[in-house]
């Protein structure tokens, strides 16, 4: 099942208060036109032409907006990590080599196509140690400006309808 996580700083006296980051867990990628032309999309309009922007800008790939109504197959996942010492979100697509319908299939398939294409575990900023989205849930993020411990508040998305 997808999910995301929100930091939040809650210190009041910190000018990031209320303001954060989302961080995603291992999330399924499909076709860029495909997502665009999704129900659940088109009523998002921001959104909608933000992801027309980018595939002119060359994407081919994007995040399923869940519950996946249109049933838009899985190409792939998005990756994300975390390097607290550039505060930096990094992120790599991990693709299958084929659309697959059954997103239980899929996931199946994920872990031969990371073994193809391997997360680095440094950062390619500073060659710290990058966590991935359960040690980042385990240890929490602290805040860039305070340096307090940023309010995680974990998501999950549904993929099915």
């Amino acid at each position: 099942m997808p999910a995301g996580s929100d930091f939040v700083c809650e210190n009041e006296k910190c000018k990031e208060y209320r303001k954060g980051i989302v961080i995603l867990n291992v999330w399924p990628l499909g076709d860029i036109s495909k997502i665009i032309e999704s129900k659940n999309v088109k009523i998002k309009e921001d959104f909608h032409k933000g992801l027309i922007g980018l595939r002119e800008q060359g994407r081919t790939h994007a995040c399923i907006n869940y519950p996946n109504v249109d049933k838009v197959p899985v190409s792939g996942y998005r990756v994300q990590n975390w390097c607290q010492n550039c505060f930096c979100i990094w992120g790599w697509d991990i693709m299958l080599g084929e659309d697959i319908a059954d997103p239980k299939l899929a996931a199946e398939k994920f872990p031969e196509a990371l073994a193809k294409e391997p997360i680095p575990s440094k950062c390619p900023k500073c060659q710290d140690d990058l966590r991935d989205f359960q040690k980042i849930i385990n240890d929490g993020i602290t805040c860039l400006h305070c340096k307090e411990q940023m309010k995680t508040y974990t998501w999950f998305s549904n993929e099915t309808e």
